[in-house]
């Protein structure tokens, strides 16, 4: 065997290019990815079970000064939006109460100078990073008057809530994704 055929085996015994084929809905733990000129790590990839085969994919992003939350849900066409988990007592306390109690949530939310309008509760299943043991929650999703910016109210057991406010974005928006040499291709 010759120096040219040795190359050429060594050129074929390569197999697929692992960087190819790398999608935002194929993201995994330890990926990177650009998004708002800044580069994110997915920390965490999660599952929500709504039931009825209704499923929402969430994303864990974490760069050096923010984390964000991206999901994907599957409806006819992927849609997928971001957000960030907001401080609980930014909410007017009475409506937290009024779930704590039982009680309806409001149509109408007012939030930082905006109103929010109820637009789905839905209860489901939170599977974190591929886990079988699922984690109930209870979720009340609030859009503006645009239908882009989004506010969400999460229940977790008897007493535990928590809110974020988010916005719809577009997958050409995020760019350069790369596995880490420590995730799983």
């Amino acid at each position: 065997m010759g120096l040219m055929d040795f190359l050429k085996k060594k050129k074929e015994d390569k197999g697929p290019d692992p960087l190819s084929g790398l999608t935002l809905d194929t993201l995994k733990k330890g990926y990177y990815l650009d998004y708002d000129m800044k580069t994110w790590e997915v920390m965490a990839a999660n599952t929500y079970d709504w039931g009825n085969r209704d499923i929402t994919y969430e994303w864990q992003l974490q760069c050096h000064d923010d984390t964000l939350f991206l999901e994907m849900e599957n409806d006819d066409e992927m849609f997928w939006s971001i957000s960030r988990k907001v401080a609980l007592r930014k909410l007017d306390q009475r409506i937290i109460t009024t779930l704590k109690n039982g009680g309806d949530p409001p149509e109408t939310l007012p939030f930082e100078g905006e109103v929010f309008y109820l637009e789905e509760t839905a209860g489901g299943h939170f599977y974190a990073n591929g886990t079988t043991q699922g984690r109930e929650m209870i979720q009340w999703c609030y859009e503006d008057d645009s239908g882009t910016r989004y506010l969400t109210i999460e229940q977790w057991g008897e007493t535990e809530f928590e809110l974020y406010l988010g916005k719809k974005v577009e997958e050409y928006q995020f760019s350069d994704i790369l596995p880490s040499g420590q995730s799983e291709i």
